[in-house]
């Protein structure tokens, strides 16, 4: 009776481990549920989801360069036509500033894989065209910081052109909002 008293115990208290277990590991992931590329917040959680497995290939596929609207603080008057816009000469820096911004994407899916990063929660999604901003909270076993996620929609797909955390500076441009006149 000893004997069998002893298996039983043993064989609950395992039971009981496997699900407490099961039950961490749950918890352990990210609180947000994948969803497809047709929401902004869908985009940016594939991109946490692809960026733990190191895909670089798909991320590359989540990525793309700044849109023009990025850079546009005010909605023009008439006289302002495509071709001042094109011809202004601070589309060098733009340029520039586009392809950093790239790269900081890029390297920010480098960091969530080595640094083991969650994605926690979203806490807003705002959207304005094509044009969308998400601002998320992301967590690993030492820090939980916010980060802010710039997206733009290119062929009915939320693509990822900037990234902005705690500890980087605040980007000043309207996005993913109604720009006021220009003067």
């Amino acid at each position: 009776m000893k004997k069998e008293f002893r298996l039983l115990l043993f064989v609950t208290t395992l039971i009981g481990c496997s699900i407490i277990s099961c039950e961490h590991r749950k918890n352990e992931h990210s609180q947000v549920s994948p969803e497809n590329n047709l929401t902004p917040s869908g985009s940016v959680t594939r991109f946490f989801s692809i960026s733990l497995s190191g895909n670089e290939s798909e991320i590359n596929k989540l990525l793309t360069r700044t849109p023009p609207s990025f850079w546009v603080r005010c909605t023009p008057a008439a006289t302002y036509n495509q071709n001042t816009i094109n011809n202004d000469p601070d589309k060098e820096t733009e340029k520039k500033w586009a392809d950093d911004y790239f790269d900081l994407a890029k390297s920010t899916s480098k960091y969530i894989k080595t640094n083991n990063v969650k994605l926690l929660s979203i806490n807003e999604e705002r959207i304005f065209k094509d044009e969308a901003m998400v601002s998320v909270q992301t967590g690993n076993q030492f820090e939980i910081k916010n980060m802010t996620f710039y997206l733009t929609r290119e062929s009915e797909n939320w693509k990822i052109f900037l990234v902005n955390s705690d500890n980087s500076e605040p980007v000043k441009f309207k996005f993913a909002e109604e720009r006021p006149a220009c003067k």
